[in-house]
């Protein structure tokens, strides 16, 4: 009987364990700012790239949201990509290429449905998601 006691006792210390790890998980949040500094762009570079190359929040809500949540995190962190070495500029992907900046430029507008971007996406932004970046790179050679 008290063998039973003792594993009850344990098993609902483990379910509070796991109810308190649930509930900091879900309602941890982060800015918009703290986001941008994961990958050492700007609030303005990151506003762009929510615009333009992911699908998971809608430009519109993003302008209206103060927090993100962690799931919404996860999810926009999957959609840019989480390989902060890929975030580059359009110089940098014409350095990493070995070419120059209207060859890489040339050759993206040639192929921006392959890469899944628009013609606004490209001349709106200097600096790329890693997402974004690896497409060019792969396309590029």
């Amino acid at each position: 009987m008290e063998k039973q006691l003792s594993d009850s006792f344990k098993n609902a210390v483990i379910l509070l364990v796991f109810i308190i790890s649930f509930f900091i998980l879900v309602s941890t949040r982060k800015s918009k700012e703290a986001i941008a500094k994961d990958y050492g762009i700007t609030r303005p570079t990151l506003s762009k790239w929510i615009k333009f190359f992911q699908n998971e929040i809608p430009h519109k809500k993003w302008n209206e949201m103060r927090w993100l949540r962690y799931w919404d995190t996860v999810r926009l962190k999957q959609a840019l990509g989480e390989e902060i070495e890929f975030v580059l500029s359009k110089k940098e992907i014409a350095k990493r290429c070995e070419s120059n900046y209207k060859t890489v430029s040339d050759n993206v507008k040639l192929n921006l449905k392959k890469l899944g971007i628009t013609l606004e996406a490209w001349e709106s932004c200097s600096i790329f998601p890693p997402s974004i970046t690896k497409k060019i790179l792969e396309m590029l050679g």
